[in-house]
C-alpha cells in the first residue's frame, strides 16, 4: 500500500513545511492561467474566469493544468444546472407509479463528487484552505529577521 497522495510543491510552500524536510526537486511550471478550451460550455467559461483568477492569485494553476481546470469548471457548471433541474421536481419522483430518487439529483451528486475531487487537486477545499498561508500575509524569512532587528534597534 502506497499511503497518502503526495502534496504538490506549490501547496506545500503555501502551507509551510512542518516536517522541515527539503521540498522535492520536481518540475515547477510557470504559474499562468491557460486559455479555456473551446469545448467548455458558456457557464463553465464564466467559472473558468472567476475560479482561474483566484487560483492564479495563489500561484496554484499553470498552463499544464488546463485539462484538470476544464474538468473542474465543466463539472461545476453541470452540477449547477442539475441541481436547478432537480429542485423543480424534488428529491423523489414517480416512475411507473413507484417512488424513485430524482435522476437529476443522482447525476448532480456525481458531478459534486467530481468537483470535490478536482478542488482537492488545486487545494481548494475548505480543509486545505485553512492550511494555506496567504501570499499577502506570509513574509520571507529574511524580511522577518530584518523586521525583528529594526524593532530591537528602536
Amino acid at each position: 500500500m502506497r499511503g497518502r497522495k503526495p502534496v504538490p510543491k506549490s501547496i506545500r510552500q503555501l502551507e509551510g513545511d512542518v516536517s522541515h524536510r527539503p521540498l522535492p526537486n520536481c518540475p515547477t511550471p510557470q504559474p499562468r492561467l491557460p486559455k479555456p478550451p473551446k469545448e467548455l460550455s458558456k457557464p463553465a467559461r464564466k467559472i473558468w474566469k472567476r475560479l482561474g483568477a483566484q487560483l492564479q492569485t495563489l500561484n496554484l494553476v499553470a498552463e499544464i493544468d488546463e485539462a484538470a481546470l476544464a474538468i473542474l469548471c465543466q463539472a461545476y457548471a453541470t452540477w449547477l444546472e442539475l441541481i436547478a433541474l432537480a429542485a423543480k421536481d424534488g428529491p423523489i419522483v414517480r416512475v411507473n407509479n413507484q417512488p424513485v430518487p430524482n435522476p437529476y439529483a443522482v447525476r448532480a451528486d456525481k458531478s459534486a463528487e467530481i468537483v470535490r475531487r478536482m478542488l482537492a487537486e488545486f487545494g481548494g477545499s475548505p480543509a486545505s484552505r485553512t492550511r494555506l498561508a496567504s501570499p499577502a500575509t506570509s513574509m520571507p524569512a529574511e524580511a522577518e529577521t530584518i523586521e525583528a532587528f529594526l524593532r530591537i534597534a528602536k
